[in-house]
């Protein structure tokens, strides 16, 4: 992924770590807040979809690498990928077109899509869609679509989610189709070891 496009996802991490560090303390709802009454039992999805058959994706949380098998790498033609620490992030790089593809893990933001929803109004874009019938949103803080970078966010459970995104020379159209792509081929692999 470009220096640019990792700012990028990574200030997408970062405004969705946001929502995982609040908290809340017991008292009544002000009148106009966004928050719920804290009295209640259903936390608010501000508009969030619910995840019908929810994934356990604890053993690809750790390890957001292990999210593309081998034969996924060759159908995207991509060398095999590097975790990045700092971003919580697996970036897989190709040669032939010179793009990259990352995937990452938002297991800090345990209320998955309610999360990213709670904060749309801080996005650049936020276009609702789905990827092997999960909940998905295209969106970035930035709009960085037609210089070829794209991020689609899918919820795999309720409590979570995972993104993943494009980089490099593909147009807007095409870098979104292949991050959903990638997602695609995320929620194969995950459904695979259920």
């Amino acid at each position: 992924m470009s220096a640019r496009a990792r700012a990028a996802v990574t200030a997408c991490v970062a405004a969705l770590g946001v929502a995982a560090c609040t908290t809340s303390e017991a008292g009544t709802a002000i009148p106009g807040s966004t928050e719920p009454p804290s009295n209640t039992s259903e936390p608010n999805s501000y508009g969030a979809p619910h995840v019908e058959h929810p994934l356990n994706a604890a053993a690809f949380v750790a390890d957001p690498c292990a999210v593309l098998a081998p034969d996924q790498l060759s159908i995207f033609t991509v060398s095999p990928g590097e975790q990045d620490p700092a971003a919580a992030i697996c970036n897989w790089h190709s040669d032939a077109d010179s793009s990259s593809i990352g995937v990452s893990w938002l297991d800090r933001n345990k209320n998955g899509l309610a999360d990213l929803y709670r904060y749309r109004d801080r996005e650049a874009y936020f276009e609702e869609t789905s990827v092997e019938g999960y909940p998905a949103v295209f969106s970035d803080t930035g709009d960085y679509r037609d210089d070829g970078d794209c991020v689609i966010t899918v919820g795999v459970s309720d409590t979570l989610t995972f993104f993943a995104g494009e980089s490099g020379l593909l147009d807007g159209d095409a870098a979104c189709a292949r991050a959903r792509q990638v997602a695609a081929a995320v929620i194969v692999t995950v459904k695979g070891a259920q």
